[in-house]
């Protein structure tokens, strides 16, 4: 039984920074819940949150593990702000862990304690507090990253109890971000396959492969259970509908059946926007969201032949909608969610000034003076430089999980490039934070740590 000794172990290892830094965390997590209580919510967030509170059905449009989640939230709590302090909360650890981190390797202090700036950068602040799968999913995976990293990096050994929960709290949080996105299982992959070999040198490269495996398999399995109850409503119709539609040459002929219903939903893109994303959204009526839905293995089959039949043109549409994607128009990047969506629930917010103060610091002066902070090919070029610098760090298994986390962040922007469905700067929300934890740990590893303690 060794809880007494890793208890006090703990306790010895606990320092006026440590206490400094808690204090310092503890109001940064009041801060941004006074900003954005109850917290901000789009039309996504506003689906969630009705189907949480029972006003709606279960449905697997957006991920059920986050509905059932708030739903538990909300009847431990009585409140739904649960979820917003939730969403934070690992967003706040995940700093905490992280300017110990610092202060171990550069023992300043100012600089470990300056981490918690992050928080208030405008490419991180603008959406922390609505209520998103994609940022719920990045707060996951940054903890579980600074975790990992906290034990790969400490000298001094844990204990077995210590150890072993850190790794299983971070592999929680893996797994829960792994479900929150159909896309996200490409993020957590070279996350898996290097997690074995990073506390042991000995073990062989397919064990890297067995983790993989087995997070697939428990990811899959999971959700399954998960998503048992819900409505199955086929959320890659989207992206097939965008395919066929833009793909397709539906000049001089006449369709009948699926095909007729996507000639007009094509007609009525054509008419109505010059955008050749988001059709699902902008070009279809409700009765035909429900065909697509119910006839969705046909649609699969159209879609297949569209690619088969059109392959120069498909590689084509998909490159522009890439391009697109990655160098998206300032004023057609959505990265601000103004307060509140109308709802059934009637959630509003509570502190209306927040959002003006909040809105002219994200899109009055940084989407303003320097908008390429929210653009996707300056993360994409950080991280292929990234993972290119940091093959000079000497220690082998803190350089392999840099390049790890720099290549699972290149991987979710990369990944878009056959499903693009939309501009909307959530979706490389994560690839911003593997570039920053990145970045800032390979400069830390390229620096000589320094013994003596300065303030």
């Amino acid at each position: 039984m060794r809880w007494p000794v890793n208890i006090a172990s703990i306790k010895n290892s606990l320092s006026k920074f440590h206490i400094q830094s808690a204090l310092v965390a503890v109001c940064m997590l009041a801060l941004l819940v006074i900003v954005f209580y109850p917290g901000y919510m789009s039309p996504d967030s506003i689906s969630h949150l009705e189907q949480a509170t029972g006003v709606a059905h279960l449905t697997d449009w957006h991920p059920p593990v986050m509905t059932r989640l708030w739903g538990l939230l909300i009847g431990v709590t009585g409140h739904i702000s649960s979820m917003l302090i939730f969403q934070l909360t690992l967003l706040v650890t995940a700093m905490f862990v992280l300017s110990s981190l610092v202060y171990r390797h550069t023992r300043n202090r100012a600089w470990a304690l300056s981490t918690y700036m992050i928080v208030l950068l405008p490419n991180i602040v603008n959406i922390a507090g609505v209520i998103w799968k994609d940022v719920q999913m990045a707060f996951s995976l940054t903890l579980a990253v600074i975790l990992i990293w906290f034990i790969i990096s400490s000298k001094k050994p844990l204990g077995r109890t210590a150890k072993y929960g850190i790794v299983g709290l971070a592999l929680l949080l893996i797994l829960y971000a792994s479900m929150l996105r159909y896309n996200a299982l490409f993020v957590v992959l070279p996350i898996l396959f290097v997690l074995p070999r990073l506390f042991t040198k000995r073990l062989p490269v397919w064990s890297g492969l067995v983790c993989i495996a087995a997070g697939l398999i428990v990811t899959i399995g999971v959700t399954a259970v998960i998503n048992q109850p819900s409505e199955k409503t086929h959320p890659i119709t989207a992206v097939q509908l965008d395919d066929i539609v833009h793909v397709t040459n539906f000049d001089g002929e006449e369709y009948h059946g699926r095909w007729a219903m996507y000639k007009k939903i094509h007609d009525t893109c054509r008419d109505k926007t010059k955008d050749i994303m988001n059709s699902y959204i902008i070009c279809t009526t409700a009765a035909q969201r429900e065909a697509l839905k119910n006839e969705h293995q046909g649609m699969f089959n159209d879609w297949l032949s569209t690619i088969i039949r059109h392959p120069v043109r498909y590689a084509s549409y998909r490159l522009a909608t890439f391009s697109i994607f990655l160098f998206p128009q300032p004023e057609r990047m959505y990265i601000f969610q103004p307060g509140i969506e109308q709802n059934q629930v009637g959630a509003v917010v509570k502190n209306e000034y927040a959002i003006s103060g909040l809105a002219a610091y994200v899109k009055g002066g940084a989407q303003a003076n320097i908008p390429m902070i929210f653009q996707p090919w300056l993360y994409l070029a950080v991280l292929v430089f990234i993972y290119y610098k940091s093959r000079r760090i000497r220690e082998q298994v803190q350089r392999r999980f840099i390049r790890t986390v720099a290549l699972s962040g290149l991987i979710y922007i990369v990944a878009y490039a056959p499903m693009a469905v939309a501009v909307d700067y959530r979706y490389m929300y994560w690839s911003v934070f593997a570039a920053i934890l990145s970045g800032l740990f390979t400069i830390i590893l390229s620096r000589p740590k320094k013994e003596g303690r300065r303030s």
